[in-house]
């Protein structure tokens, strides 16, 4: 934004070159060899946003192969589920938290024979777009369910009516029962809001999770480890390639679940993205490796909090991050000696 005549002259045969981005890159971060490592490759940038989706365009790898994502960490508390400790029925079945009886898939390896259990309602997960996103498709879904259901009073009548009489009074009276429905959820405030039930368990090696809706058989659903394990989330509804990510606390004792963010993704893409097929689209640095750290708390409607920035801030210096993006505000008045003031003289005064 230095030179504001450049973007006057912008256009798509003359790009705008970014007399920043070499020293920005190459040598602020990677020292004097530049000449392989100026895409950014071996820095770390640690997102300090919503949860990136590792699934959208750019975010599966740097340009050496390595993933592009390499932990997707939750520092909020908004999100946090209590996992209890199940009573076994039987080999097959545990008594889920919620008093529901979960059934076990016989493949699932368990040593301790020690099954965890929470559960979570979907607006506890979910908050702005992305809540938006949810309730749309649900009233899609549901729309589609109506209009499929033979709701057609049952009348005896003198003569058989014609097949195109029929039709036209299932149809008048099928979209009179769904308008009166929709009427009917707008007045008390009906909003798709369904029981999410957790299952974990210790394989010997890592933490396994199952997640579910509360009507689903998650004996046949597949466990998943957590992403820096595994490089897998939990793809909770299909139809919206909505992805929950989840992190285990406490030896089991509870778990966080975060729902992949449009944010987070977004500046993301800015900063690394690696579009393979067209790298037109690529970040300013495609090579570097990124860390996402979610401050994004459901609880609080989205917003962030002091807690979770200094979280954040604690796990970017733990994992020896490079940069660090954080690409939010929010009204508010912090002392210089608040906790994330004295954070913040952490990193930038002792190089921490």
């Amino acid at each position: 934004r230095k030179d504001m005549e450049a973007k006057k002259k912008y256009s798509k045969d003359e790009p705008i070159d970014n007399p920043y981005k070499e020293n920005f890159i190459s040598k602020s971060l990677v020292g004097d060899n530049t000449s392989s490592l100026s895409d950014g490759a071996g820095v770390r940038i640690a997102i300090i946003d919503a949860p990136i989706d590792i699934h959208a365009l750019g975010m599966q790898q740097t340009t050496t192969h390595g993933s592009k994502v390499s932990h997707v960490i939750d520092c909020t508390e908004g999100v946090e589920t209590m996992l209890f400790d199940s009573a076994l029925l039987d080999d097959n079945h545990v008594l889920g938290a919620a008093g529901n009886i979960i059934k076990i898939h016989p493949s699932w390896i368990n040593p301790s024979g020690i099954w965890k259990t929470g559960f979570k309602r979907l607006a506890e997960l979910a908050s702005g777009v992305v809540w938006d996103q949810i309730q749309a498709g649900y009233t899609k879904k549901k729309q589609l369910m109506y209009t499929n259901l033979d709701i057609l009073p049952k009348t005896e009548v003198d003569a058989e009516p014609s097949s195109k009489s029929l039709d036209i009074a299932e149809s008048d009276h099928k979209k009179r029962f769904v308008d009166s429905l929709a009427q009917i959820e707008k007045i008390i405030g009906l909003k798709y809001d369904p029981l999410i039930q957790v299952l974990a368990f210790f394989d010997g090696d890592d933490w396994n999770c199952v997640v579910g809706f509360f009507d689903q058989d998650l004996s046949q659903l597949t466990p998943c480890k957590e992403y820096e394990k595994s490089g897998m989330n939990i793809l909770l509804i299909p139809e919206l390639e909505l992805y929950l990510n989840f992190n285990i606390w406490d030896g089991g004792a509870k778990v966080s679940l975060t729902i992949s963010g449009n944010h987070g993704t977004h500046v993301a893409s800015i900063a690394a993205g690696n579009c393979i097929e067209d790298t037109d689209l690529n970040g300013i640095a495609p090579g570097a490796e990124l860390i996402s750290l979610n401050i994004y708390d459901p609880a609080l409607s989205g917003m962030e909090s002091n807690l979770s920035i200094s979280r954040a801030l604690q796990l970017a210096r733990e994992y020896n991050c490079d940069l660090i993006n954080m690409s939010f505000s929010e009204d508010g008045r912090f002392g210089n000696n608040c906790e994330i003031s004295r954070a913040f003289h952490t990193l930038l005064h002792e190089g921490q």
